[in-house]
């Protein structure tokens, strides 16, 4: 490898590195706001892998980082589903 390509290699592992310190940042805050909603620790650790399944097992395919990412948005910020969200939902559970 030239110097070159290390050094956009290393700046690529520090980048995948920071990116999962903010993953488990944003789940242990996501964590931390389920229990303060009354949940135990197990039940709100169940929710937020549940939130997770939700969008890793949809036609979007996320990805499981992708999936973190956005399982502590819907906790954290209450970011709403899309149309096409809710619609999977109603059939999934209807």
């Amino acid at each position: 490898m030239s110097k070159a390509e290390l050094k956009a290699r290393e700046a690529e592992i520090r980048a995948n590195d920071i990116a999962e310190a903010n993953r488990e940042n944003d789940r242990e805050k996501a964590i931390s706001k389920l229990m303060v909603s009354g949940m135990s620790l197990q039940d709100a650790q169940r929710e937020f892998n549940d939130q997770v399944a939700y969008f890793m097992r949809g036609i979007d395919g996320y990805d499981r980082p992708a999936a973190i990412e956005a399982a502590a948005a819907v906790i954290l910020h209450g970011v709403e589903m899309s149309d096409y969200d809710q619609a999977m939902t109603e059939l999934m559970y209807n």
